[in-house]
């Protein structure tokens, strides 16, 4: 009877709740990896994230994510962020927080929406170009904008050969975004193009992006 109710208690241990084993099947896709805890709490079933960060105060839950691959970054909580006193010195970071160069941002929103990675694009000398183009922007865009921008993006310089930049891109390199499948999201991709169309004729006079937007519609 003891050991029936010690492999009991066992099974029981091993046994998820319903919302840290909803958590694990959205993660067993590898594409979902790569996304925020927010868009992971909706592909749950949730709409914010409390049910995550519930889910992770159990340590074995918390390994699990872990082994799967999934570490997303902890950002402070809007409470604990105020304006950087150096400017400067935030925008020399490849990663911004935009809560500390914006006094203004939507205070509902997650903090993960308002960070601006640079690191995702690997060659340096083009990621320092696309900090140029987002900080001409500075006064004009919303603090949510800068995030979009860098995502819509990513997307796209994902084509390129890792050692292209603004001054070495040529055609072939742009037939290569171009060719980049249109029936995964369309509507998605329109924006794609739209946003990589408005940064390249900040240093060409003209974009190649009539054709992207072209192509897209």
């Amino acid at each position: 009877m003891q050991v029936a109710r010690v492999i009991a208690l066992t099974v029981a241990e091993a046994q998820w709740t319903k919302a840290q084993q909803k958590f694990l099947d959205v993660l067993a896709v590898p594409g979902n990896r790569e996304k925020s805890v927010l868009d992971i709490c909706k592909l749950a079933g949730y709409k914010s994230f409390t049910p995550w960060y519930a889910a992770l105060k159990e340590e074995r839950f918390a390994a699990r994510v872990k082994e799967l691959g999934y570490q997303r970054k902890h950002f402070p909580a809007h409470t604990e962020v105020s304006l950087a006193k150096d400017p400067e010195e935030e925008l020399a970071q490849d990663v911004w927080d935009m809560r500390r160069l914006k006094a203004e941002y939507p205070k509902h929103m997650e903090p993960s929406k308002l960070i601006v990675d640079f690191t995702r694009i690997g060659n340096l000398l083009l990621r320092q170009q696309i900090k140029l183009y987002f900080r001409l922007h500075l006064p004009k865009w919303k603090a949510r904008t800068f995030y979009d921008h860098v995502e819509h993006l990513v997307r796209l310089l994902r084509a390129l050969p890792a050692d292209v930049h603004v001054g070495n891109m040529r055609r072939d390199h742009i037939e290569a975004i171009v060719a980049i499948p249109r029936s995964l999201v369309p509507m998605l991709l329109r924006k794609d193009f739209s946003c990589f169309d408005r940064c390249w004729s900040t240093w060409r006079p003209m974009p190649p992006g009539k054709a992207l937007a072209r192509r897209a519609s």
